[in-house]
This record gives structure tokens, C-alpha cells and sequence, in this order.
């Protein structure tokens, strides 16, 4: 029993986990490098892309960050901590005491481990930004 385990242990030295899911994506065995490159290259799409949105016909295409003349200025609407949610990901099972590690790699293991990808939007910009767009589309209340 001790040898499986010393094993296990030795294969996933460097990997996450078996049965950890990010975004719903199964990424136990892989490296948290690997991990990072598929979510950044995911993300790189909706940053090139931006968000769209449409509203009775109309729609309209927002940028992540909305870019000012002056780059200080700039004012991001969303952006995502890709490196912060592998490194949760690749953590668990690893950093607390090695009863409680085992405990949660087996959980993993055996029932699956959900994480999300860790994100800030900028609800308030966004919204000033739909306002604009579609405000005139609103219909005045009828008596």
C-alpha cells in the first residue's frame, strides 16, 4: 500500500490531480503550465473577439478593455486570473497536513473536484456601456 502511494505521489510530483475539473474542463494528470497555456488560449479568443450582446434586434460588440488615448486611463470591463485559478487548482491535495492531503486527493479522486476560472468584471462600467447602447430602445410605459 505504501509503494501505490509513494507512486502515485511520484507520477503526479508536478501534475494536478486526478479528477480536478477547471471551467468544467478535466485537467488532472497535466502540468499547471499546460493547464495555463489551454485556458490562455481560450481566453485569448474572447479577448480578441470582446462580448457581444443583443438586445431586439440590435446588438452590440464591447471591447475587454476599453482604450484611452492615454494608457493609464484605460478602463478594463473584464479580465481573467488564469494563473491564480491552475494554482488553485494544482494546490489541492498538496497544502495542508498529509491526512487532510490524501483525504482530498482521494475526494478528487473518487467524486471529482470543481474549480472555476477566477475573473473581475466591471459590472458598473458595463452596464453604462449597454445604457448607451441600447436605451433608446426602451419603450415608454404605457398607462
Amino acid at each position: 500500500m505504501v509503494v501505490i502511494v509513494i507512486t502515485y505521489l511520484y507520477a503526479y510530483q508536478d501534475k494536478i490531480y486526478t479528477g480536478i475539473t477547471i471551467a468544467g474542463i478535466p485537467v488532472g494528470g497535466l502540468a499547471p503550465r499546460v493547464v495555463s497555456e489551454i485556458f490562455n488560449n481560450r481566453v485569448e479568443s474572447i479577448l480578441e473577439d470582446g462580448l457581444n450582446f443583443s438586445f431586439e434586434g440590435n446588438s452590440v460588440n464591447i471591447p475587454p478593455a476599453l482604450v484611452a488615448t492615454d494608457p493609464n486611463l484605460a478602463r478594463p470591463i473584464l479580465y481573467f486570473e488564469i494563473s491564480q485559478s491552475v494554482t488553485l487548482a494544482y494546490q489541492y491535495g498538496r497544502k495542508d497536513s498529509l491526512l487532510k492531503n490524501f483525504l482530498d486527493q482521494y475526494r478528487a479522486y473518487k467524486k471529482g473536484k470543481k474549480f472555476n476560472i477566477q475573473y473581475f468584471l466591471n459590472e458598473d462600467e458595463l452596464l453604462t456601456i449597454l445604457h448607451l447602447n441600447f436605451d433608446e430602445l426602451k419603450k415608454p410605459p404605457k398607462n
